[in-house]
């Protein structure tokens, strides 16, 4: 591609701009053909350049790339050197500050560093702790829900998790998990099959449980349902809203849950 197709492209000094760049030579031009002489015909290939695409001579792209490249670790490069610059004087800094403090100061200090970092080694077990158990969870939850001819397994986990509240136990061989219903403790099994069994949720599986539960009566008007809840709302399982969310879900709505 020659200068005046990139300057279409790219404006008059954007073409010349990229051109100069990929040349290594700021401030030159490159040079015209022989008069009279077609150019031989170039490879072209596909480019981006300020939200725009092209195709550009394959040499051009890839003296652009090895242009880009080279710039890019020399920035690194740089970077690298002024950080290792700004870590030692903040070791000198740190240095500087010990050598003015009493015996008393630096255990004090040396203490809060001490309380800070088991924080950090208890906020990050809680972590692990949380999505280790949301996980455990879910597959428990997708193990029993597998035993059944449902229409959605992760719509039927949903609304199950929406439906009780859960709690944890630990035991010698790992974790337990409990659903709670009223002053009940329900099993995994227990409370998928609840679940399912009940005639509301009769349209969530393939085949229903009980004959002809979930039906609706003829001439019924079909009822608008909200497709936004917020948190706080459906935080009560036994609230309206709550109550809303999961119909939603139910009818395959996929309703959205904001903070």
């Amino acid at each position: 591609m020659n200068k005046q197709t990139l300057e279409q492209y790219y404006g008059i000094s954007g073409g010349i701009e990229l051109q100069r760049f990929a040349e290594g030579e700021p401030g030159k031009e490159p040079p015209p053909g022989e008069p009279g002489k077609e150019p031989p015909a170039e490879e072209l290939v596909e480019y981006s350049y300020n939200g725009k695409s092209t195709k550009l001579p394959k040499e051009l792209v890839e003296s652009i790339n090895r242009r880009t490249a080279s710039e890019l670790h020399t920035w690194k490069e740089k970077h690298k050197t002024q950080q290792d610059q700004i870590n030692a004087l903040s070791v000198q800094l740190e240095e500087m500050k010990l050598s003015t403090m009493t015996d008393k100061e630096k255990a004090e200090l040396a203490e809060k560093k001490r309380n800070e970092e088991i924080e950090q080694y208890k906020s990050k077990a809680d972590s692990y702790s949380t999505k280790y158990k949301n996980y455990f969870m879910d597959t428990e939850l997708f193990r029993e829900v597998s035993n059944y001819d449902v229409i959605n397994s992760k719509q039927v986990i949903s609304l199950l998790k929406a439906e009780y509240k859960h709690e944890f136990a630990e035991t010698e061989d790992g974790i337990e998990l409990a659903f709670l219903s009223g002053g009940s403790k329900l099993t995994v099994q227990e409370a998928v099959k609840n679940f399912l069994h009940d005639p509301q949720n009769s349209n969530l599986i393939r085949s229903n449980l009980i004959p002809g539960a979930g039906t609706k009566a003829g001439g019924q008007q079909k009822r608008t349902m909200r497709t936004t809840f917020k948190r706080s709302e459906v935080a009560d399982t036994s609230s309206e809203a709550a109550a809303e969310y999961r119909a939603a879900m139910k009818a395959g709505l996929n309703p959205t849950l904001t903070d």
